[in-house]
């Protein structure tokens, strides 16, 4: 079935009556191709922060045992927190919604994930419950902004026409972060290095991924305005 699948997958359909209408021009006044987009250093600049969040996030759900041992905390008490990172994505997405459409999304790309960084440190630096709710916190305001803010900056950017692929593009990178974080902190700490230690260091990372997703949006918006 893949095969088949693949073939009626190939080249994206519209039905006629919008296609012509509904379709919204990127940077550059033109609708980007994959290809295009892969060879665009500004995609580049996107790529750690379209990575970070399925990497570090699902580290420190994969990691909660050793994190919680560590801290002297009991496990299940942890666990009970786990709404609260819940409940604040879902209301972030409608924040970051209104904000989207209010200020556009890549003003908001290079800011959105410092409560991640903030959140990591904060765990990093947590000593009791009250502590890692906030981090928590910290965690789901980031998560309900990269769900929202990248679904609107694509189109926004790159154009409708092919956005399907691109998105595809996008799904399958965010898919590898995911994977990458649980192996590397579990790798890390069988070598020594202490789940909380690891967080600081993953903030200062995060941190580091917005300013060049600032370097890119600088860019586009120079490219915007020719």
């Amino acid at each position: 079935l893949i095969p088949i699948f693949l073939l009626l997958l190939k080249n994206e359909r519209s039905p006629s009556s919008f296609s012509e209408t509904s379709e919204s021009l990127g940077i550059d006044n033109r609708h980007w191709a994959r290809g295009e987009v892969l060879r665009s250093l500004n995609f580049w600049l996107y790529t750690p922060i379209m990575i970070f969040p399925g990497m570090f996030v699902t580290a420190v759900f994969f990691q909660q045992y050793h994190l919680s041992l560590k801290k002297g905390w009991a496990h299940i008490e942890l666990v009970a927190l786990f709404p609260v990172y819940t409940f604040t994505s879902v209301g972030s997405m409608f924040l970051f919604g209104w904000a989207s459409d209010k200020f556009g999304s890549r003003k908001l790309l290079c800011w959105y994930q410092i409560p991640l960084a903030l959140s990591l440190i904060s765990f990093s630096y947590a000593s009791n419950l009250r502590e890692a709710a906030f981090a928590f916190l910290l965690m789901g305001l980031a998560q309900g902004g990269h769900i929202t803010i990248f679904n609107a900056f694509w189109p926004e950017t790159f154009g409708t026409k092919n956005i399907g692929s691109i998105k595809a593009l996008i799904a399958s990178i965010g898919v590898f972060g995911s994977a990458l974080g649980p192996g590397i902190s579990g790798l890390l700490i069988d070598y020594g290095f202490e789940f909380s230690g690891q967080m600081y260091t993953f903030g200062l990372i995060t941190l580091a991924g917005c300013l060049l997703a600032f370097l890119g949006t600088s860019s586009i918006q120079k490219i915007g305005k020719m």
